[in-house]
């Protein structure tokens, strides 16, 4: 099943080096079951064999980052070379690009409630003249 994704771009300055990164990325509209899973399982290799020991600043970058590599479908050579943003110094860039993200994805969710809710609407308007 193909999965829809949308489109944005990151144009932004490093906090800590200082460099201009830009670049087109595509992200899924939403995660499957299984990219949930191997979302969970990189957030996990990410922080080592005992999460329970790692800090709140370590916890969260493993899920910012592992939500990143199953949402991003397509991205710029930089980003690429940087191992997904592991290899990054920059903590804006990957904040910002985490926000662009799940904004796009809960955008979708919106719309998808928002179809559901016009539809019971409908539903609604029919059953009302059929009485």
């Amino acid at each position: 099943m193909a999965q829809p994704t949308f489109s944005f771009v990151l144009d932004i300055i490093g906090d800590n080096t200082g460099e201009k990164l830009v670049g087109n990325f595509d992200a899924k509209l939403r995660l499957s079951h299984r990219d949930q899973l191997n979302k969970d399982q990189l957030r996990r290799q990410i922080v080592g064999d005992k999460p329970d020991q790692a800090t709140k600043d370590s916890m969260m970058r493993a899920e910012i980052l592992s939500h990143l590599s199953l949402s991003l479908v397509d991205s710029p050579k930089w980003w690429k070379e940087s191992s997904g943003g592991l290899d990054l110094f920059d903590d804006n860039v990957i904040f910002d690009l985490y926000d662009l993200v799940v904004k796009g994805q809960s955008k979708a969710i919106e719309e998808v409630i928002k179809k559901g809710e016009e539809a019971k609407e409908e539903l609604k308007k029919v059953t009302k003249k059929k009485e």
